[in-house]
C-alpha cells in the first residue's frame, strides 16, 4: 500500500485512548478499540512487536528508516476483537459499493438513536434515515441475515474488490491489500418499510443534479 494511503488510512482510526500499532505475522494492524485494519504482509521480515507511537513508527516505515529505537510492549496486550464464527456473504460488487457510499450521506448522527448511527442491512436490502430522509436499495448481494454497521466502519472502505462477512459481534469486510474489522451496532432498526409506499399513483422525474443541489442546500 502506498505511503500516503496507509498515513490517510490510519488517521481515520485516531483516538486519545489508544494509539499504538501491532506486527503480526508481517501484517500491520491499528485500531481505534471498535475498529481494526489489518493491512496484508506491509512488515516484511519484521517481527511481532508492539509500537506505542504509531504515527511517528508510520513515518519512519513509510520513509524506509529504521524503527528499532521506538519501543515496544508485549504483543498480548495489544487489544484486538475476538475470534468468531463468521456468515461468509459473497463479494460486494460496484453498484453495491456504490450505494453503500450513497447511504453514508444518510446516517443519523444523533447520539440518542444509536442504532441509526450506521446503515442497516436487512436481507438483501440496505437502509440509512435520518430525521428528514431515508434511503432504502436493493442490493445485488444476496443475504438472510440483518444487521447494523457502524458510519466510522464504512468510511474505512476505500476502492473496490471488497468481500463481506458477519458474525454475532463483527462484520469483516476483506479486500487485496487490508481488512477492516469493525464491531457492530446493538439493537432492533426502526421499522423502515412502513414508510415506503406500496402502490404509487404518481410518478415524478426528476434531474439528478437537481435533487443533489437541493439535498446539499439543506444539509
Amino acid at each position: 500500500m502506498e505511503a500516503k494511503k496507509l498515513i490517510k488510512l490510519s488517521g481515520k482510526l485516531k483516538t486519545k485512548n489508544f494509539t499504538s500499532c501491532l506486527i503480526k505475522n508481517t501484517d500491520l494492524i491499528f485500531t481505534d478499540l471498535e475498529n481494526w485494519v489489518i493491512v496484508k504482509n506491509q512488515c516484511p521480515g519484521m517481527e511481532d512487536a508492539v509500537y506505542e507511537d504509531r504515527k511517528v513508527f508510520l513515518q519512519l516505515l513509510c520513509a524506509g528508516e529504521s524503527t528499532a529505537n521506538l519501543g515496544s510492549t508485549e504483543v498480548e496486550k495489544f487489544p484486538l476483537f475476538k475470534t468468531e464464527d463468521l456468515h461468509y456473504l459473497g463479494k460486494l460488487g460496484p453498484e453495491d459499493m456504490k450505494k453503500i457510499r450513497t447511504a453514508q450521506d444518510f446516517i443519523c448522527s444523533d447520539p440518542l438513536r444509536p442504532v441509526m448511527n450506521g446503515v442497516f442491512f436487512n436481507a438483501g436490502e440496505l437502509c440509512a434515515a435520518n430525521a428528514h430522509y431515508l434511503y432504502w436499495k436493493r442490493m445485488g448481494l444476496e443475504f438472510n441475515l440483518s444487521f447494523i454497521v457502524p458510519f466510522k466502519t464504512l468510511e474505512l472502505l476505500d476502492g473496490e474488490g471488497w468481500s463481506i462477512s458477519v458474525g454475532e459481534k463483527y462484520v469483516v469486510f476483506d479486500s487485496f491489500y487490508y481488512t477492516v474489522v469493525g464491531t457492530l451496532i446493538e439493537g432492533r432498526y426502526p421499522a423502515y418499510q412502513m414508510v415506503i409506499p406500496k402502490n404509487y399513483l404518481v410518478t415524478w422525474k426528476f434531474s439528478c443534479k437537481e435533487v443533489y443541489s437541493i439535498l446539499e442546500g439543506l444539509r
